[in-house]
């Protein structure tokens, strides 16, 4: 780990010598995502205050309820930044999802099987709690064809990416559920899992890759 974060720092502010960098949009407005995903299907879409996107600095976001025949709900988020740099980051998920007198009591990673492709890709899982309910989150950044959990990798490959294809564009991505049954736990899991497995491959529709 100290290793790592050496590594880090140094690509950091090896990151901000860099010379320009190029903007690269969405493929597709998120506008078109779609409002059937599998079983679920969209209720709601939520409009952020102006002031949070200024804070956040996002150049595109999505921010959808989507739920199933069975009432389970599900909270997708996505914002896409067409450049990285110095003003305008990501927001660590573990400083932003975390607050507002909720408490953290799992931090892990959960593998995605990918839908065609005999693989797997891990994402970050944590689970809060906020009174007698519980929050399930699933959270990943895909930046230029790259699925990664980890802001440490996230930030490598940004500074590689920048030196050799003058690209640091990216997204992040937040799926959340709740419940307020202990023996819900494991199933709203393997809910946001499948419906993780879902999405990925319409996002690849809108994110630019590689």
């Amino acid at each position: 780990m100290v290793v790592i974060v050496i590594l880090a720092i140094a690509a950091y502010i090896s990151y901000f010598s860099v010379g320009q960098l190029k903007e690269v949009p969405l493929k597709q407005s998120f506008d078109t995502l779609p409002e059937t995903i599998g079983r679920w299907k969209q209720a709601d879409r939520v409009i952020l205050d102006d002031k949070i996107i200024n804070i956040l600095g996002v150049d595109e976001y999505i921010e959808k309820i989507y739920v199933s025949h069975d009432n389970q709900t599900i909270d997708l988020y996505v914002s896409h930044f067409n450049v990285l740099k110095e003003g305008k980051q990501f927001h660590s998920p573990k400083n932003c999802l975390i607050g507002s007198g909720s408490n953290l009591i799992k931090n892990s990673t959960v593998e995605i099987p990918l839908r065609n492709e005999n693989t797997s890709v891990p994402v970050g899982f944590m689970v809060l709690q906020k009174g007698d309910r519980k929050q399930l989150i699933l959270y990943w950044y895909q930046c230029r064809g790259r699925i990664m959990y980890s802001e440490y990798e996230e930030r490598l490959y940004r500074v590689l990416d920048a030196i050799l294809k003058k690209r640091t564009d990216g997204a992040f991505i937040r799926i959340i559920s709740t419940t307020n049954r202990e023996a819900d736990i494991q199933n709203t899991k393997e809910i946001l899992i499948n419906f993780t497995t879902l999405l990925i491959p319409i996002l690849n529709q809108y994110l630019p890759g590689s």
